[in-house]
């Protein structure tokens, strides 16, 4: 099977990413404020998305980092809610809201995984420089950005996989939008084109 024709290809090429920014920025607002459908694990995860940020606490996270984070990311923070809404159990962000089940913000989380010598076992070199976890799927599967690619990769991070690092070929705000669409990103390497999931939904 050629690149052309992964099962992550295939589903791409069953999808129309269509929307325009602000259309997706509404469609998301209008499905995370649904306590059943707030997060691809619906309504496991208790607590309601928390109060969006202030334009400049989403600014001053890009200043920590050292780089530019996707700006459909920042305009969810603002717009929308501070994380706990989106694939997986909900998006991480800022100080005060979503965390990593650590308790770690985005960027906090993102420091971390520079600093832990442990990720050399996962990659060659340490942890990858601009490599920013996004949301977890439950038992340490986490999905993150690239965000040294133009418009942000995501990456599924599996556990347990010799392949650990799986990247989907979309970007952020394609994955957002599969998400509002009712696809389940995580699961799409194991899918036949044109297969929905209907239980995350």
């Amino acid at each position: 099977m050629g690149v052309a024709d992964s099962p992550v290809a295939c589903v791409r090429r069953a999808l129309d990413f269509s929307m325009t920014e602000d259309e997706l920025v509404a469609a998301i607002k209008e499905r995370a404020l649904d306590p059943k459908r707030w997060t691809s694990m619906g309504s496991h995860l208790r607590r309601a998305p928390l109060p969006p940020v202030t334009r400049e606490a989403a600014n001053a996270a890009v200043r920590r980092l050292g780089f530019s984070l996707p700006p459909l990311l920042s305009r969810l923070w603002v717009e929308v809610a501070n994380g706990g809404f989106g694939p997986g159990y909900g998006l991480f962000g800022l100080e005060g809201g979503h965390a990593h089940e650590q308790g770690l913000t985005l960027v906090d989380q993102y420091l971390q995984d520079l600093d832990d010598p442990g990720s050399e076992v996962l990659f060659d070199g340490g942890w990858p420089k601009r490599l920013v976890q996004i949301c977890d799927w439950g038992c340490w599967n986490v999905s993150a950005i690239d965000c040294s690619t133009g418009d942000g990769e995501i990456v599924d991070l599996v556990e347990g996989e010799m392949d650990y690092e799986r990247r989907k070929g979309l970007t952020f705000a394609q994955w957002m939008e599969a998400w509002v669409n009712g696809e389940r990103w995580w699961d799409v390497g194991g899918r036949r084109p044109g297969d929905r999931f209907t239980s995350a939904m």
